[in-house]
């Protein structure tokens, strides 16, 4: 979250440097993108988040003091802090959009965006890894018997399936 932040906005979130979930991030995600991502994927539910009523009850609000809507309320007063003052010379993506005339708006929702996928590359990177070292496992183990099959003429033993 930390190196993310720190690209986007020239400034860190903090989980680094007080080894901790800074405003219930991580927590609130766990819990709140497999809900919107299954709910967008219904028609019927997705359109529900268009009703202003509903989408006020449902959906995070800048309002909110820890998770996504803690995180649109820093951003949107992160990216309204750099379009007050557009000299600056920061080097990060928000810096980025407004030299290239992205209008404010849709810098806080690119800037929440990033946030999100942030949390959704870990989740990535996680589910490689882990695919990366059940493939290793599953080589050493097939290499093994091969080898004491050929070397030690030993078949390889098969698991039996209980019936």
């Amino acid at each position: 979250m930390d190196v993310i932040t720190d690209l986007a906005f020239g400034r860190t979130w903090g989980c680094l440097e007080q080894d901790r979930d800074v405003d219930d991030w991580f927590q609130s995600m766990e819990l709140y993108l497999p809900l919107a991502a299954r709910a967008s994927a219904i028609p019927f539910l997705a359109s529900l988040f268009g009703i202003p009523f509903i989408s006020r009850l449902i959906m995070p609000s800048e309002k909110d003091e820890t998770g996504p809507g803690r995180l649109l309320r820093v951003t949107k007063d992160i990216v309204n802090g750099r379009f007050a003052s557009p000299d600056n010379k920061e080097q990060d993506m928000l810096a980025s959009f407004i030299r290239h005339g992205v209008p404010q708006s849709e810098a806080v929702a690119e800037g929440t965006t990033q946030m999100y996928a942030s949390r959704l590359l870990d989740h990535n990177t996680t589910v490689l890894t882990q695919g990366k070292q059940h493939r290793r496992r599953r080589y050493h183990s097939y290499h093994t018997q091969s080898h004491n099959a050929l070397h030690h003429h030993q078949s390889p033993r098969l698991q039996e399936t209980p019936s």
